[in-house]
């Protein structure tokens, strides 16, 4: 972690290691409890929601057709990162791909079915509720990434993304109420290609990420679509450190790669740097290492809600990088 002080050239490209074995640890059959771990079959969608006095780690199981959550803690002693034990927040969801938090700790979906849904902060087993759906909206089209700011969500496209935008952006709650108010939205963004997959926000940018190696960026309130870099193989999820970097996983270089994030104005970046080793990474979230995360001793000199997994890699020298790939 302390390397990565280090100006981003000199710094050694580390190789990720397991946080969550889905196939090590997990309960199938009839004899299994409510509450027992069910492992991950296909895991895609990933959101960490720093809240003040714990972190929770979502994973989206298209497979499994649920959310799962897993408590984060970090031990500054080891340099390691730990996943609690499993608990499922939604299940029956359909194809859930896509997911993103607001900064209230609403849980936002997507499926490959065609809808987009919220999970309310305060009733996360509650039933979600559908925003959009491909049901009478064009622009919800085999929605996939998906991220939120403070007030809207924006969601990729997996089909249509030249007739029915690639990259939309939507009101985060009461949508048939300020659908009358506002006729254009939701609002396409960007249809400058059929299919698209990551989404990302980084303060006043969207960035997105499409066919082949290319990363695009467009301003939150609309306008020309920018094309960032060029410097990829298969980009597929993005995620933004909170501070001045991107974060933008390649499946098929086998890497998760960085580069500047606050752009005054979107522009082209001349290279991007490759800040982790993994096999064909999917999607990608951030996690800070505050102290209110720390594990905590117990008497037999280990740590409380901890699973043996290890940290991935140092991002800064206050968070560390999660990804999860299949």
């Amino acid at each position: 972690m302390a390397q990565q002080a280090l100006h981003s050239e000199d710094r050694p490209t580390p190789a990720a290691s397991v946080l969550i074995d889905g196939t090590a640890a997990n309960c199938t059959g009839p004899l299994c409890l409510e509450t027992a771990d069910k492992g991950l079959q296909q895991p895609e969608g990933l959101a960490v929601w720093h809240a003040r006095n714990k972190a929770v780690l979502y994973v989206a199981d298209l497979t499994a057709q649920s959310i799962f959550a897993y408590q984060l803690t970090h031990s500054t002693a080891f340099g390691t990162v730990l996943a609690g034990p499993q608990q499922t927040v939604a299940k029956g969801l359909g194809s859930v791909a896509g997911l993103a938090l607001d900064g209230s700790g609403n849980l936002y979906f997507t499926t490959l079915d065609g809808n987009v849904g919220r999970l309310p902060a305060d009733s996360l087993n509650a039933a979600p509720e559908i925003l959009y759906s491909a049901d009478g909206q064009s622009v919800v089209s085999n929605p996939y990434g998906l991220a939120a700011d403070s007030f809207n969500i924006y969601w990729t496209n997996q089909a249509n993304g030249q007739t029915n935008g690639a990259l939309i952006k939507a009101f985060e709650r009461d949508a048939t109420t300020l659908a009358k108010k506002y006729p254009d939205m939701p609002k396409i963004m960007a249809k400058n290609l059929a299919k698209a997959a990551g989404v990302c926000v980084a303060e006043s940018n969207v960035f997105f990420t499409g066919q082949a190696q290319l990363l695009y960026g467009v301003k939150t309130s609309g306008g020309a679509v920018t094309e960032v870099s060029r410097g990829f193989q298969s980009p597929r999820g993005c995620a933004y450190d909170g501070e001045n970097t991107l974060y933008v996983a390649d499946n098929q270089a086998h890497a998760v790669y960085s580069l500047p994030a606050n752009f005054p104005v979107l522009r082209a970046v001349n290279r991007v740097h490759k800040a982790i080793i993994a096999d064909a990474p999917g999607s990608v979230a951030v996690f800070t290492c505050a102290p209110p995360y720390a594990a905590v001793s117990t008497d037999k000199g280990f740590f409380s809600n901890s699973w043996t997994g290890s940290s991935l890699c140092g991002v800064t020298s206050v968070s560390l990088l999660l990804l999860l790939c299949w």
